[in-house]
This record gives C-alpha cells, sequence and structure tokens, in this order.
C-alpha cells in the first residue's frame, strides 16, 4: 500500500536545489553538481579553517568522489566544474579546492 505524505510525515535527507539553477543554461549533471558543492560549503560555513587567505569558504571534494557520488565519469565531472567556474559559480584553487561564488 502506498503511504503519502501528511502534515507530521518525516521527510528523508534532501538537498537545496537553488530555484536560479533552473534558469541557467547548463547540463543537469552540472546543476547537480553544484547542489552537491553548496551542500558541501554549507558545512564548511560552521567549521573554522574552512577559509581561504581571502575569507572566501572553500570546500574539499575531489574530481573522482564527485564522480563516484553522481555516478559519472571524472571527465564530465570535470567538464562540468568547467562551466561551473565560466559561469562564476565556483572559483577552483585546485587539488580538489572549491569555493562557491555567492548568488543572492
Amino acid at each position: 500500500m502506498t503511504q503519502f505524505l501528511h502534515r507530521g510525515s518525516r521527510l528523508p535527507h534532501f538537498y537545496m536545489y537553488p530555484r536560479f539553477l533552473l534558469t541557467l543554461d547548463l547540463s543537469e549533471t552540472t546543476k547537480m553538481i553544484y547542489m552537491l558543492l553548496l551542500d558541501r560549503a554549507r558545512l564548511s560555513m560552521q567549521k573554522d579553517g574552512w577559509q581561504d587567505e581571502h575569507g572566501r569558504v572553500f570546500i574539499h571534494y575531489t574530481i573522482q568522489s564527485l564522480a563516484t557520488t553522481i555516478r559519472k565519469s571524472e571527465m564530465t565531472v570535470k567538464n562540468s566544474l568547467k562551466a561551473l567556474e565560466q559561469q562564476g559559480l565556483i572559483y577552483s584553487q585546485g587539488k580538489g579546492r572549491v569555493c562557491p561564488a555567492e548568488f543572492l
């Protein structure tokens, strides 16, 4: 029997999907990667020592880990990260370090 949501239903864990991504001409994979990076940045914002010398919050997420998480090739992840950087949504510091840009 199907269980439907009710007022007191517990929701499964989820990621936030920024609405502005719907308006961008990016692949769904690229948008998903940005969503994962943003989620990881939220955690970095809560911890000391996860800012660079300019005060920018950074995250550490290797290409291999991203590829495993989304079940895509490393080349797909690299292309998506490049697209995000070209859109000004991230700044890559190399060696798996990325600074997501403010979008508000």
